[in-house]
């Protein structure tokens, strides 16, 4: 239960703190034919990550990180040039990874993103629902009004396309056999 302080903040009376208001969020989930394990060490393999995501065309560790973990940074290039760095707020294989940006585009002030890996019973077939989520605030509040839907718009858009994407790649392009021995997260991927 809160009640609005401002343009983002809002007391919360469960911990008896100010906090920030949610951000506004989009969210898909796809159910994909692969037992979670090693869907989650794909979606986490820089590696492979251009073989099957759409929305990369660049990601690597910074900070002198070199897998995924929490506490790790992680530099990526959308397809649309856009750049953001990140850091894992969330490892927790093979259940769920999640990150907020530390330097990204001008029109956000706050960005976080999380992927979530859900076995799912189907008949006794592997299946797992992958959830995919972002959370975003943008930057000039005068304008959310307007800025707001246009960004929801976009990125359900590429929330939509990423998993599509990945449906595609493990129940028709076979790329997880292309998983190597290596532990995923300490690939890298540039392009």
């Amino acid at each position: 239960m809160t009640h609005t302080l401002g343009a983002s903040r809002a007391w919360c009376y469960v911990c008896a703190q100010e906090r920030p208001e949610p951000m506004p969020a989009v969210e898909h989930s796809v159910e994909i034919a692969a037992r979670r394990e090693p869907l989650f060490a794909l979606s986490q393999d820089y590696g492979l990550r251009r073989a099957w995501d759409p929305f990369v065309r660049e990601m690597r560790f910074t900070g002198g990180a070199t897998r995924a973990a929490r506490g790790a940074s992680v530099f990526v290039r959308a397809y649309n040039g856009l750049t953001m760095e990140v850091l894992f707020t969330v490892y927790e294989a093979p259940a769920v990874v999640a990150m907020k940006m530390t330097k990204g585009p001008a029109m956000f002030s706050r960005f976080a993103g999380s992927w979530r890996f859900t076995t799912v019973a189907r008949g006794g077939r592997p299946v797992t629902r992958v959830h995919f989520r972002y959370g975003f605030e943008t930057r000039w509040a005068a304008l959310r009004w307007l800025l707001n839907p246009v960004v929801r718009a976009v990125l359900a858009r590429d929330v939509r396309a990423r998993l599509r994407a990945l449906q595609r790649a493990v129940e028709r392009e076979q790329v997880l056999q292309r998983l190597t021995t290596q532990t995923p997260a300490t690939c890298g991927a540039t392009g």
